[in-house]
């Protein structure tokens, strides 16, 4: 076994300073094996389907299910932006398990859906109208959970719904379009102690948000400066529900004292005018 193998397979215990190093997407999906089977759990007693389809957002998330998954299992795939980039989704398609095969074999059948987040969600116009499309897909849709696969590159949604028998009005908000949206710090971006940057993303919600709080494990630390509309990256318009939108942007500097070395749970907290408060937009990052 070679120390890169060995590295990834203890990527929790490998030094902060060297994570940087761990680039090449070996993370363990076995991971995910226990939240898929509650989320499993959850789609058929709730909605009352015995064996729902597993899905992920594409090709490569749906082979990273699939081996080493239980034997036999089927992973239909979304055909999300990358597979057309590639042409995994002319592959997904010919062994039958791409989006077509899904929308012609199950409507109306539950489902598990494991979308791999990207990096920039609300920074590639494609990748937030391939989520939008998915809101035409399904119905019902829960998030069930959120995982972090170590060293907390890569983020896995995971979503109950129920398959639409055809296409649909997506609604909104559209649950698959997080109302809070970090684009930087990336996922374990490592960064200096005590050094400055400025950060931004986006917050939008139907009743708008008042103010918008960053938190560090847990512990508010600075406000977001909002109703950013930036010249050049205006935000994508499926988030045309806010009431202040294109102005749905925001900006944070992180104060210098709170960058201690470790590990840190960085995230946002919306704050509506009524007082009601949504959280998201996790990610671990590490402090050199």
């Amino acid at each position: 076994m070679s120390v890169f193998v060995l590295a990834w397979a203890n990527a929790e215990r490998v030094p902060i300073a060297l994570r940087p190093l761990l680039e090449s997407e070996m993370e363990d999906w076995t991971r995910l094996e226990a939240p898929i089977a509650r989320a499993t759990a959850a789609a058929s007693a709730r909605l009352g389907d015995p064996a729902p389809v597993l899905v992920a957002s594409g090709h490569i998330p749906a082979v990273r299910l699939e081996f080493p998954g239980a034997p036999g299992r089927r992973v239909y795939g979304l055909d999300e932006p990358y597979d057309g980039r590639t042409r995994f989704g002319t592959l997904r398609a010919d062994l039958g398990l791409d989006r077509a095969a899904l929308l012609r074999d199950h409507p109306g059948r539950a489902a598990v859906i494991a979308l791999l987040e990207p990096t920039f969600l609300y920074h590639q116009p494609e990748e937030a109208a391939f989520r939008a499309e998915l809101c035409r897909l399904f119905e019902g849709v829960r998030l069930e959970n959120v995982e972090d696969l170590p060293p907390a590159r890569q983020s896995v949604s995971i979503y109950t719904a129920r398959l639409r028998s055809a296409p649909g009005a997506a609604g909104a908000p559209c649950p698959f379009l997080p109302p809070l949206y970090i684009a930087r710090p990336e996922r374990a971006q490592a960064m200096e102690s005590g050094a400055t940057a400025n950060f931004y993303g986006m917050a939008a919600d139907p009743a708008g948000f008042v103010r918008v709080d960053v938190l560090l494990d847990g512990r508010m630390v600075t406000r977001a400066r909002t109703g950013l509309d930036v010249a050049g990256s205006r935000a994508p318009a499926a988030l045309a529900f806010d009431p202040a939108y294109p102005r749905v942007q925001l900006d944070f500097q992180l104060p210098a004292a709170s960058l201690t070395p470790g590990a840190h749970r960085l995230s946002l907290r919306g704050v509506r005018a009524d007082g009601s408060v949504v959280e998201g937009a996790g990610r671990t990052i590490y402090v050199r």
